[in-house]
């Protein structure tokens, strides 16, 4: 189960790196379905598969909802006007991740993916909230420009414009 974990979130942050995805939401719904799949899938089966068969599917299912999320954390992140605070967010989450696990324990595989489903649906509320609050410029949300201007670059001037460019190159 670790390793499917984390063979999950080392694809993610690949996938994500290698394909320059940008939309988070539309991965979200993935992230439901694997949890809805972790939640309904009859755990009692696995017993009856060979140990091998076993250790694979039970890693796959549990690292799909985990996979799902290592993609959409590294795009939130990417695109967040404050980084650090969204790290720092980040890390609180994975706390909390943390001791579900150990809940899991106690009140079972089924009821933390309910908790998990909940905690997700939230987020994702919360970031359909903030996008439709968010003012909308000509480069578009989270955009380097906006984010220059809204640190007080004046970006009228040629040089300053050179400036942030150049580095790019």
């Amino acid at each position: 189960i670790f390793s499917g974990i984390l063979i999950m979130v080392l694809t993610a942050n690949l996938m994500v790196q290698r394909w320059q995805l940008r939309a988070p939401e539309n991965w979200f719904w993935a992230l439901f379905a694997a949890v809805a799949l972790l939640y309904f899938f009859p755990m009692a089966w696995l017993q009856t598969m060979p140990l091998l068969m076993r250790g694979l599917l039970g890693g796959l299912l549990t690292g799909l909802p985990v996979g799902f999320a290592g993609l959409i954390v590294p795009m939130l992140l990417a695109r967040s006007a404050q980084p650090v605070a969204a790290l720092g967010s980040n890390l609180l989450g994975a706390v909390l991740g943390g001791c579900l696990e150990y809940y899991s324990m106690l009140g079972g595989l089924k009821s933390t993916a309910l908790m998990a489903l909940v905690l997700y649906l939230m987020a994702f509320l919360l970031l359909r909230r903030r996008r439709a609050d968010a003012p909308c410029s000509r480069y578009g949300r989270g955009h380097l420009m906006n984010q220059l201007q809204s640190a007080g670059v004046d970006l009228t001037r040629r040089e300053t414009v050179q400036a942030v460019i150049d580095p790019m190159d």
